[in-house]
């Protein structure tokens, strides 16, 4: 982008008395004409214009420079020679990169900790011999029953002829099918066939609701140990703090994570941007400042001139 300014004084007869005649106009060959005539006195420039500068080898186009760097952080600045600048948007990506896989991987390796500690320690089965007896003190005469079909819920599904082709023959919810899951409870051969889901939901409500406390190992549901916590009352044993402790590690780490992308993004977008001033920068460094003049014509003049224009470029 070339900036100019454009000045220009109007003149009746400016050049009149440098070249007295008949109205002609002044000899083009005195050093004020030829200067005039010849466009720019230049100061540093190796071109005469904008169009030579952008027609030139050297010349550096913004809007490629600004698709470089989007695509690659720092390429941009490469493309239009500033090193240092594009060093530093490289290595902002890379470390970007680095923590973002990183802090994602021991994410992915803290929840399998906490989903095999989930399967050792807590107990579908336990949980339903249980729960219906479990209750808690929510304040001054105020109980709460536990139960199964409380206000969350776990799926579950029953695989009765397991031994033929192992696909569940029944699914249901413990919350809207808790009369039909008690029953299942009560007969021997279906109990030893009853399976939870263990989805992202079911990591989630053992440890997140007390309504599930009871399937801890190390729970008493008869004497259960409430603490206060900003969330309200918290069933609590080492169990279930131990896990509670484990998944907030992994959430803090696939939050840091979620944080590297978020950089990566800013990173080639900030790039982008300043590869497209950078590359114009660069043009204007190239054409340099120009000072330049040109006469103005003025019919009515007796000389045929009404003025001068002078022009600077940066």
């Amino acid at each position: 982008m070339i900036r100019t300014l454009s000045l220009s004084f109007l003149t009746l007869n400016l050049l009149w008395a440098v070249t007295p005649g008949s109205g002609n106009l002044p000899d083009p060959g005195s050093p004020l004409m030829a200067g005039l005539l010849n466009h720019n006195y230049q100061q540093a420039t190796p071109a005469d214009s904008a169009d030579d500068l952008l027609a030139a080898p050297s010349a550096r186009f913004p809007g490629k420079a600004m698709m470089l760097s989007l695509a690659v952080p720092g390429a941009g600045q490469l493309y239009s020679g500033r090193k240092l600048r594009a060093a530093g948007f490289i290595t902002v990506e890379v470390a970007a990169f680095w923590l973002w896989n990183t802090k994602n991987t021991q994410g992915f390796d803290q929840i399998d900790k906490y989903e095999d500690y989930a399967n050792e320690h807590w107990d579908f089965l336990r949980w339903l011999t249980t729960a219906e007896d479990f209750t808690i003190e929510l304040g001054w005469d105020d109980i709460k029953d536990m139960g199964t079909a409380g206000t969350h819920s776990l799926e579950y599904y029953v695989d009765i002829d397991a031994d033929a082709n192992g696909i569940p023959d029944i699914f249901g919810d413990t919350k809207n099918d808790a009369q039909e899951l008690l029953e299942y409870v009560g007969i021997d051969s279906m109990r030893t066939r009853l399976n939870v889901k263990k989805n992202h939901e079911y990591y989630e409500n053992i440890g997140k609701y007390n309504q599930f406390f009871s399937g801890w190992e190390d729970s008493d549901p008869d004497n259960p140990d409430i603490r206060e916590t900003k969330s309200g009352p918290l069933a609590w044993s080492d169990k279930r703090d131990e896990y509670l402790t484990m998944r907030e590690k992994a959430n803090s780490l696939r939050a840091t994570a979620t944080y590297a992308i978020s950089a990566i993004m800013f990173n080639h977008v900030l790039s982008a941007v300043d590869a497209l001033f950078t590359a114009a920068a660069a043009n204007r460094q190239k054409q340099g400042t120009q000072i330049g003049g040109r006469l103005m014509y003025n019919p009515k003049s007796a000389s045929g001139i009404g003025g001068i224009q002078l022009t600077y470029s940066w």
